[in-house]
């Protein structure tokens, strides 16, 4: 045998005999399965304890040398449901979210006892075998956040309290929310995506020379922002501008992609800003004094919220740059979720209940992209590209408040390459470009309707 593989081998059972002595089992992680695959009395637990939740992953796995069933999974109301299963169907751990109303009478008593009138926000039932159930709410009251761990008798574990601020919320949110909080009196128009649309959409060139001088207009998109940061936007925030009439989504189709995550939706709802933000505190009164572009409180951006870079970028001028580029198209992996697009789906519905039309539309990749493997630098294969473009025009026949335009078209667009700052993103002249094209758009459905336009 050969020597190196063998010390290999040695130090590999070291290594694992150490493990053992110190947590008295070893686990290499979990193995997936389906429901099918688990004794009888696990499942009886799980549907006793899921009812309606959609099952997002299930595994079997080992704790302390027991076998044991990991199960994720979400309500229709997007509420996350944890448990750990013993092989006899006990409940080892649980960690489910849940409502106001779910709570026991004794802590919700324990909480008024201790506040008085109280917001709630977010609240996990936390189990484990052997130990109580603890409680843990976040809410507010005025200007104070507050976070209690309660068991279920009604004792009060632990409570912390502190005054809002917005330490804690990412920068580009904080920015957009000030620009938001100032403008949304006037505004008529948003536009939210990621950094496609941030770099992308420059808002002073909708609505005319009026909108330069008192902006209606305003760009909330945001580097690497997935889906769940436009649902906080659309579900918490477009309800404080009285005059909404437009949101403007670039869906970039990695936000479909169930390989794509983003966690940018998680350092805003962290925020205690955020929390006193869904409360409406600060939000109720609304400046009835038209704001001009010049006394927009900006800082580092438009007073349209645009980000937008000057010409071409001097890497991707470069050939060898140009040819990694398309070798990037050459492999995808691209999966459809369904479920992010009920979640869409279900935003149109919310925006159509205020009132609000939105106009979904594919942000232009660089014509390198065209005739590729793959359509874009984030894996969408040309056959996902073609599926989520027919779910989303499928939406447009559906919804009288919604419509979409395929601007990208596998990089056979009207942009131009020198419009582009590099590979995924306009610059300044492709920008206006772009945004004019949207505010054509815009201005035929709202003076024609949506058949005509």
């Amino acid at each position: 045998m050969d020597k190196g593989f063998e010390s290999f081998r040695l130090a590999f059972v070291v290594v694992v005999l150490l493990v053992v002595g110190f947590s008295g089992s070893v686990v290499f992680g979990g193995k997936d399965i389906e429901l099918s695959e688990v004794p009888q009395v696990v499942r009886t637990t799980i549907e006793r304890e899921l009812k309606d939740a959609e099952i997002n992953n299930l595994e079997r796995d080992k704790d302390d040398g027991k076998t044991v069933y990991d199960v994720e999974a979400e309500t229709e109301d997007n509420r996350n449901i944890d448990l750990k299963i013993a092989a006899d169907g006990t409940i080892v751990k649980e960690k489910r979210e849940l409502e106001q109303e779910n709570l026991p009478a004794a802590v919700l008593d324990a909480v008024k006892k201790s506040v008085g009138d109280f917001d709630y926000d977010d609240i996990e039932k936390r189990f484990e075998l052997g130990r109580r159930t603890v409680y843990r709410i976040q809410g507010g009251k005025g200007d104070m956040e507050i976070e209690f761990k309660i068991a279920e008798d009604g004792t009060i574990l632990d409570k912390d309290t502190k005054h809002n601020d917005d330490d804690d919320m990412s920068d580009s949110f904080r920015e957009h929310r000030r620009l938001l909080l100032q403008l949304r009196g006037q505004l008529r128009l948003v536009a939210v995506g990621d950094s496609r649309v941030e770099k992308g959409i420059d808002p002073q060139h909708f609505y005319g020379e009026k909108n330069r001088k008192y902006p209606t207009a305003l760009n909330f998109g945001s580097g690497g922002a997935g889906l769940n940061l436009q649902k906080i936007w659309i579900e918490d925030y477009s309800k404080y501008v009285p005059k909404l009439e437009w949101v403007v989504y670039g869906t970039s189709p990695r936000i479909f992609n169930r390989y794509f995550g983003s966690d940018e939706a998680d350092d805003v709802t962290k925020s205690s800003v955020y929390r006193a933000d869904k409360r409406g505190v600060g939000w109720h009164e609304t400046n009835t004094s038209p704001v001009p572009a010049n006394a927009v409180d900006n800082d580092d951006m438009s007073p349209w919220g645009f980000d937008g870079e000057d010409g071409v970028d001097d890497d991707f001028r470069s050939d060898r740059e140009r040819r990694d580029k398309q070798r990037d198209l050459r492999g995808g992996k691209y999966r459809l979720d369904n479920k992010r697009l009920k979640v869409f789906e279900s935003l149109i519905q919310l925006l159509a209940g205020r009132g609000v039309k939105m106009l979904a539309f594919i942000p232009p990749i660089h014509p390198l992209s065209i005739d590729q493997p793959c359509t874009d630098d984030d894996g969408t294969t040309r056959e996902a590209y073609d599926e989520l473009v027919a779910k989303l025009k499928a939406l447009d026949a559906k919804y009288p408040n919604f419509y979409f335009l395929d601007v990208n078209n596998k990089g056979r667009h009207q942009l131009k390459p020198d419009e582009f700052n590099n590979f995924d993103h306009l610059n300044k002249k492709g920008a206006k470009k772009l945004t004019l094209m949207l505010n054509e758009f815009i201005s035929k459905v709202d003076s024609q309707g949506k058949k005509k336009s």
